[in-house]
């Protein structure tokens, strides 16, 4: 066993990122014996840290949802093990479910999901104002991946041939293939298509947009509209993507 000097201090630092305000269970053993630990995660995925005062160098941790109330790739938690206030070493790290934990030194508990899958969510965005354009960032605290994106735009009855353009990070286009006429209610579906061509029928407009684009909560998603008039009104956005915590 290694041995340390009197006056060095073991500390464990837990982080944590989650949806869901609820209690984080951890346990483990030192040379003095178990313990248990309770770490309490924020609502917001902002980041939460806690430290925790042990004897000794752990033997072995457990991390776990106490009240299983995660789905997967909902929270993400990290322990570290630091000597004298000072981190010098992350134990484990990764996401916790009800059918996900932890444990360092690392056991053989396979996750149920491949790590390149994300939580499928539908998240509203925004409703701008008549007049005005889309202008928006995705889910706050997570990256998307991008599943598809759902608007109206309402014309007003000025005569002018409308073309939706809309923008990812601020500088990458896609354009509808056809124009909306004054005074008619037309359906967006921005969706991952490879094909180039009019994919238009009734109300519905397919705007197709790349696979698998990943953005940053702080990415732009927006719209720039040839000829929009000040009676013109996009609706709700909705954004349909597989999230991961940043």
């Amino acid at each position: 066993m290694l041995r340390f000097r009197g006056s060095t201090s073991f500390t464990l630092v837990v982080t944590s990122r989650a949806t869901t305000t609820t209690t984080i269970k951890i346990t483990g053993a030192t040379r003095e014996g178990a313990f248990t630990l309770k770490h309490s995660t924020l609502s917001d995925l902002s980041e939460q840290v806690s430290s925790y005062n042990i004897p000794d160098m752990p033997i072995w941790i457990s991390v776990e949802d106490e009240n299983d109330l995660f789905s997967q790739r909902n929270c993400y938690v990290s322990v570290g093990l630091a000597l004298n206030g000072d981190v010098v070493y992350w134990l484990t790290g990764g996401y916790i479910s009800r059918s996900n934990t932890l444990s360092w030194p690392n056991s053989n508990i396979v996750y149920t999901l491949p790590p390149d899958i994300g939580t499928i969510s539908l998240d509203w965005l925004q409703d701008p104002a008549a007049g005005a354009q889309i202008s928006t960032n995705p889910v706050a605290g997570r990256i998307s991946r991008i599943k598809g994106l759902y608007f109206t735009l309402v014309t007003d009855a000025t005569v002018a041939s409308r073309r939706v353009h809309i923008k990812f990070h601020t500088y990458f286009e896609c354009i509808s293939s056809v124009d909306q006429t004054a005074s008619t209610t037309r359906k967006y579906h921005c969706l991952p298509m490879g094909a180039v061509g009019t994919y238009a029928d009734d109300d519905d407009i397919i705007i197709p947009i790349p696979h698998n684009m990943n953005l940053a909560d702080d990415d732009s998603i927006q719209t720039t509209t040839t000829n929009m008039q000040a009676g013109d009104n996009f609706g709700p956005i909705y954004l349909w993507s597989e999230q991961f915590t940043k």
